[in-house]
């Protein structure tokens, strides 16, 4: 009997092994549990290597290895990051983690339905894009290149108003509301211009530069241009300017 007790005890062990392993623990908390040397100052070695291979095998794998993931280096045909084996992808296919598959994608690359690779890819998405209680913040460093460009190509007839840009408020309260605002603060001696319309090309339809339409009866005053100019420079100072460069002998309006 006191042979027997060891040996049931080993067996129990083993069962215990096998269902919960753990590495660099006692007490692991799932079927495979490894810890870090360290948590708040781990070592270069606490991590986890999957094969690293160049290329795919050239064997198809099955639905056994549904999920089986690889690293491919970069060294050979695929791109470098981390792949899993989809046997649902129709046609099964190595999905690349980082980029994602096309069904999953928000965005896509510019022109295309492929997902952007890179940080510097130009990207589309088809729905609307929603900032709730933040900032859009364009071109924060010191680039010339920067900005918002809107960029609408149309080359048939329509039967509505295409808006390139649009700006919505709905209000209920009392809050003062800027809908457009320029500000040039610095003291940088180039020239600035806070709103501009360049009107190039030779169709025949009415263009118009600003255009104000007050279809409300608040009792409070409404302006379609204001300006106000605090500056001591002796410097011209115009809060609208026009400038006809035109041979068109129709009416024109300022």
């Amino acid at each position: 009997m006191k042979k027997l007790i060891p040996f049931v005890a080993f067996l129990l062990f083993g069962y215990t092994a096998i269902s919960q392993v753990g590495i660099g623990n006692t007490d692991p908390k799932a079927a495979l549990d490894i810890s870090a040397t360290n948590i708040a100052t781990p070592a270069n070695t606490d991590g986890l290597l999957i094969p690293r291979i160049d290329e795919f095998p050239s064997t198809t794998p099955t639905a056994d290895q549904d999920g089986m993931m690889v690293f491919i280096t970069g060294d050979g045909a695929p791109a470098k990051g981390f792949y899993y084996w989809d046997q649902d992808a129709g046609p099964a296919a190595w999905v690349n983690i980082t980029a994602g598959s096309i069904d999953d994608a928000d965005w896509f690359l510019e022109g295309s339905t492929n997902v952007p690779t890179a940080i510097t890819d130009n990207i589309y998405t088809q729905g609307n894009v929603e900032i709730d209680q933040g900032q859009l913040i364009l071109d924060p460093i010191d680039d010339q290149t920067g900005g918002l460009n809107l960029t609408k190509n149309i080359s048939t007839s329509t039967s509505f108003t295409l808006r390139n840009f649009d700006v919505t408020t709905n209000l209920s309260g009392s809050t003062s509301i800027w809908q457009f605002e320029s500000s040039f603060v610095g003291a940088g001696t180039g020239s600035r211009t806070g709103f501009v319309n360049l009107f190039n090309g030779t169709g025949a339809a009415g263009t118009i530069g600003f255009y104000n339409a007050f279809n409300n009866d608040s009792a409070a005053s409404m302006i379609g241009v204001y300006n106000t100019f605090s500056s001591t420079s002796t410097s011209t100072k115009r809060g609208v300017y026009n400038q006809l460069n035109s041979a068109q002998n129709g009416q024109v309006y300022g």
